[in-house]
């Protein structure tokens, strides 16, 4: 919940293209390896935590975009 709710004000501020923008983007990316870190042990065995740590990594790929 916490990625999905950094990653909407990343998504508004980029919007507004704020020049806030790149440090929500570095917010973001702390919430998407806090998320892998947590899904990565039970990927293999719950589908949810499979499909969670994938979107996270491509959403972390994005994110890191915004830094340069």
């Amino acid at each position: 919940l916490e990625v999905s709710a950094v990653s909407s004000a990343l998504s508004t501020l980029a919007g507004f293209e704020s020049t806030l923008t790149a440090e929500q983007a570095k917010v973001c990316i702390a919430s998407c390896e806090q998320c892998i870190k947590a899904c990565e042990p039970h990927a293999s065995h719950h589908k949810i935590c499979k499909d969670t740590l994938e979107s996270c990594k491509e959403l972390l790929a994005a994110c890191k975009a915004f830094v340069g």
